[in-house]
């Protein structure tokens, strides 16, 4: 039987390198009162990261009945030389489903009250970003293996005189399938776009993901052969979930305060 799998990406925002490490033992716990079998499974428990590195734990969930599952397990981060040790919690939740005896369970998404897009474009009529893309959000929905699926979107220089350089960053959260987009570098002339195209080939079925595309952008001033100083960053949503037959969902999730935490004080 075939985990499904799930991505939980830890970001260092702060300036100084990191070190984590998420305690298993409540795992190993959990899943020995649980039939003894390895219900949950979590790789990539402990690392460390230098400012603005990102990475991410895998989380696995293999259920043996229709019944919900849910453990609550510790994760510590430091400075690497453990004298300002800070521990939070990791929630692995799941739930067992059998469509002989139950409608499929809802599960909200972690993201659904967060906005789709980190870029406004304009702001009393005044343009403050000056490019652009014409999706916010790209969801693949349920997808089988081996079947992919392709979507355009547009990509745009707003500018009337300076040309940008563009790269296309893959992400880690799709784990084990492959997202290709063209191109995935290039420049983009003032005041003109590009038809980009995305494609997702699934290579494990039962991966579900949402995560977010980074596309740093380098700006070329107008008579200048070089990059200039000013950069910026766009950001395109991209989900996608396992198609299942003998069904069970998975999310893996963390405490709202470490979420933000995290965010803010790394």
């Amino acid at each position: 039987m075939m985990p499904i799998v799930s991505p939980l990406e830890i970001r260092n925002v702060g300036g100084i390198k990191i070190r984590y490490k998420i305690n298993e033992y409540e795992i190993k716990k959990y899943n020995t009162k649980n039939d003894d079998f390895p219900i949950f499974r979590l790789d990539n428990t402990e690392g460390s990261l230098g400012p603005g590195e990102v990475t991410y734990v895998i989380g696995s969930f293999r259920p043996l009945t229709h019944k919900e599952y849910r453990v609550v397990v510790p994760i510590e981060y430091s400075d690497g030389s453990n004298n300002n040790l800070i521990e939070d919690k990791i929630i692995l939740s799941g739930f067992g489903f059998n469509p002989m005896s139950m409608s499929l369970p809802k599960i909200k998404s972690i993201f659904y009250e967060m906005p789709k897009s980190r870029q406004f474009n304009f702001f009393e009529n005044n343009i403050i970003q000056k490019c652009g893309v014409s999706l916010e959000e790209i969801d693949f929905d349920s997808m089988e293996d081996g079947k992919s699926s392709s979507q355009t979107f547009i990509l745009y220089n707003y500018s009337e005189s300076d040309t940008i350089n563009f790269e296309f960053f893959n992400p880690g959260f799709n784990m084990k399938d492959e997202l290709i987009i063209e191109p995935m570098k290039g420049r983009l002339g003032p005041n003109s776009h590009l038809i980009m195209k995305i494609k997702l080939i699934p290579k494990n079925c039962l991966s579900n993901f949402e995560g977010e595309i980074e596309i740093k952008i380098n700006w070329i001033l107008q008579g200048e052969n070089k990059i200039s100083q000013d950069k910026e960053s766009l950001f395109i949503r991209v989900a996608k979930k396992a198609y299942l037959k003998d069904v069970y969902l998975f999310d893996l999730y963390i405490l709202k305060n470490f979420y933000f935490f995290m965010l803010n004080e790394f």
